[in-house]
């Protein structure tokens, strides 16, 4: 039994790493180098389709799953701000990737909103009774 142990143990220990693998993502501003929280982080596969995304913590840091080897790009946006992707890498070569956000903002249009209330309408009694 301790040799069946000791073989099981060295043959995981030689193992390879398995296909499933992720992303270590961090974003920071560009001119303050200062962690950006609140961004949504896209992984993007080589043909730019989303493979999955996530809202980074308040460190700027998000693990993002690979479930399939390849070629991968990353996206990340933060409202009222440009976005930014990030160059191709290799899923086997991914550790820590750092993506800089820039500082700047944008103006939004102005936005408009018109309705018309419904609280308050007073409906005949015949309607009002059958609810």
């Amino acid at each position: 039994m301790p040799r069946l142990l000791a073989l099981a143990l060295a043959i995981l220990a030689t193992a390879s790493p398995l296909a499933a693998q992720s992303v270590r993502v961090r974003t920071v501003e560009v001119e303050t180098g200062r962690a950006v929280a609140g961004a949504i982080v896209v992984l993007l596969d080589s043909a730019g389709r989303r493979v999955v995304r996530g809202l980074n913590d308040d460190f700027g840091r998000i693990t993002l799953p690979i479930a399939v080897p390849g070629s991968y790009r990353l996206k990340a946006d933060r409202i009222g701000h440009p976005g930014v992707l990030g160059p191709f890498f290799n899923s086997a070569d991914a550790g820590l990737i750092t993506l800089e956000l820039p500082g700047e903002r944008f103006e939004l249009a102005e936005l408009a909103v018109s309705g018309t209330s419904v609280c308050g309408r007073r409906e005949n009694d015949e309607t009002a009774r059958r609810r």
